[in-house]
């Protein structure tokens, strides 16, 4: 029977089958599917926890209610109600969901699951009005199956913080008569879908006005949109397709992620592309859309194509401040600590924003401070799994053994306490596993940091670097470098000397630093590309600066990001190295021609100490 099941329904009538055994039933009804599907962690049941069910709840009314049978049933046997709510799925659908097979049991109007859910004082009636809204009216549209139904997928319980702004732009435009599609417009990161799943949430919870409550968001990627379309026609019939199940559907609100990509999507051998098919529909409002691109993408194809341009309202999402992104993690925080079973605190939070800041400039709030927040959690999970943990257990192993002599010898009471000790030391691994006393550190976040972009900001790493150094190199070029390492916020500059021999190689060994040599500006492509890359890295200019090089370098010590090629890149990192003498043009002791010099190192001493 499983043959015509995917793999996820099939675990869901063998979970059915395993609740039968384990409450020791005869038969495999209703109640044991609804457990089954009540036991995983997904949409749907986040859709069931809104009636107040869920797994535990509806066990313990089953195990009330249903007495267990006496003798025990090996083979698995279904009842007919469920063979009947299995085999209407099956005629309904080629590919059967959890949803549907839920759907079909409430369709039957009777049953055990029923008796018990009415018992709870469940909303039976609105659960399967609920299901069948967004079931059996969407099963034949052909938008539904490439598109992804969002209201499926956002929790009304995490809301977005501190975009009330966007939002509320957001439906003002989408409630217009014509030219009712805005286009949201911002850095990649900055949190353009969060917008789009906040609003979709806001429907599900009746915060939006009366023309836009039950809409249904449904996100379309073009990549689906043109899958399976191998010959001229197929494109142009799909699109115009769903564009007739839009206009019939008023209800449903289109979200189309990296819209810039529709620009000539399709267009392949003279065909007409998705954004000349849509053009009409969207002047005229007979559609709902809603775009979203980067500031680069929407100056490079959309502005391109004025007409298409002027179908679209730009709402401007800006990067949050640093106390903004603060707020929305602190919003969404609880769901990574749920995760990572690690805690932190509101005060390392601010820490964990304004380093995030600090160390990844080319990229934007909140998504790199979520990133580094995960990051982090999963770092301390690991530490701690690692480190505190195997050494308490290895310390309760001794104390087993301990006790164990002592009773032996009849020393009871120093049994006891052993036996106090080892209790109160299992209490402590419990806590620890399940994350109820480790929290995040400041120190956590800057290891993590120096992890990920092999970067020096710790005394403690700096004082490893630097002692590695003090076998071939004098205390006061030991002292400079360990000077340099600790102003670390912007690019640095290095002017070695006299006979520098190999210090360049050996600092960029020692630090684990990219060395990057350049001579004159057809090196400065594979400069970038590496720093790109690389973002620690040491830039040796080895001869005089020319003109080129030498602007460059004035903006690497200036601004730390430097445009280059439609993107920025950081150099917040990197430490440049100017081997000169004193005949340099524009030489003194504070800079080169306009480039700071933060330290200057002579070799005309020694270099071993």
């Amino acid at each position: 029977m499983f043959e015509n099941f995917d793999i996820e329904v099939c675990e869901v009538f063998k979970a059915a089958e395993k609740e039968r055994e384990v409450l020791r039933h005869e038969y495999v009804g209703t109640e044991h599917l609804l457990l089954a599907i009540l036991k995983k962690e997904n949409n749907l049941t986040k859709k069931l926890g809104n009636y107040g069910l869920d797994y535990r709840t509806f066990l313990d009314e089953v195990k009330g209610t249903l007495s267990a049978s006496q003798r025990k049933v090996k083979n698995n046997v279904y009842t007919p109600l469920l063979k009947r709510v299995i085999v209407k799925a099956m005629e309904k659908s080629s590919k059967v969901s959890e949803d549907q097979l839920l759907y079909y049991l409430l369709d039957e109007g009777e049953g055990v699951a029923i008796r018990l859910l009415i018992g709870m004082d469940v909303d039976v009636d609105a659960l399967y009005n609920n299901l069948k809204s967004s079931l059996q009216e969407n099963l034949n549209l052909e938008l539904f199956k490439i598109g992804k139904l969002l209201n499926d997928y956002v929790d009304v319980c995490d809301k977005v913080v501190g975009r009330d702004k966007e939002i509320n732009l957001l439906i003002e435009t989408l409630l217009r008569k014509k030219k009712n599609n805005p286009i949201l417009i911002g850095d990649a990161g900055v949190g353009k879908s969060a917008i789009v799943e906040e609003f979709t949430r806001r429907i599900m919870c009746g915060e939006v006005p009366d023309e836009l409550k039950d809409a249904k968001v449904v996100m379309l990627e073009m990549g689906n949109l043109i899958s399976g379309t191998r010959y001229r026609g197929e494109f142009e019939e799909r699109l115009t397709n769903i564009i007739n199940e839009l206009t019939q559907n008023p209800k449903i609100v289109l979200f189309i992620d990296e819209i810039h990509s529709m620009v000539n999507a399709g267009a392949a051998e003279g065909a007409i592309s998705a954004s000349d098919i849509l053009k009409p529909y969207l002047a005229r409002g007979d559609i709902k859309c809603i775009g979203a691109t980067t500031k680069i993408e929407y100056e490079k194809y959309i502005t391109q194509d004025k007409a298409l341009m002027r179908r679209f309202e730009p709402i401007i999402v800006k990067e949050p401040s640093e106390e903004e992104t603060f707020n929305i993690l602190k919003n969404i925080k609880d769901e990574y600590t749920s995760f990572h079973k690690v805690k932190i605190d509101d005060f390392t939070l601010h820490i964990l924003v304004h380093l995030a800041g600090t160390y990844f400039p080319n990229r934007r709030n909140p998504d790199k401070s979520i990133e580094l927040l995960d990051s982090v959690m999963s770092y301390v999970k690991l530490k701690e799994s690692n480190d505190i943990v195997k050494a308490k257990e290895k310390e309760l192993k001794k104390l087993e053994i301990l006790k164990i002599k002592e009773l032996e010898n009849g020393n009871f009471k120093e049994a006891l306490k052993n036996n106090i000790e080892e209790n109160k030391l299992k209490k402590e691994i419990n806590s620890l596993k399940n994350g109820n006393k480790v929290y995040v550190s400041k120190e956590d976040i800057i290891d993590v940091l120096e992890f990920k972009n092999n970067i020096i900001i710790s005394d403690k790493k700096i004082n490893v670097v630097t002692k590695s150094m003090e076998s071939n190199y004098n205390k006061k070029i030991i002292n400079q470098i360990s000077k340099i390492l600790k102003n670390r916020f912007r690019a640095t500059t290095l002017l070695l000397k006299g006979n520098c021999g190999s210090f360049v190689n050996d600092l960029a060994s020692t630090l684990s630093y990219e060395l990057i040599k350049i001579c004159n500006e057809s090196n400065l492509d594979n400069l970038f590309n590496k720093v790109k890359y690389y973002p620690s890295s040491i830039i040796w200019v080895s001869e005089s600066p020319n003109y080129v090089i030498n602007n460059l370098l004035k903006k690497i010590t200036k601004d730390s990001l430097v445009e280059y090629k439609d993107e920025y890149v950081s150099f917040n990192n990197v430490i440049v190295v100017m081997s000169h003498n004193e005949k340099c043009i524009g030489f003194n002791q504070k800079s080169i021609s306009d480039i700071p010099i933060d330290e200057i190192i002579s070799f005309e001493s020694k270099l071993v100490a």
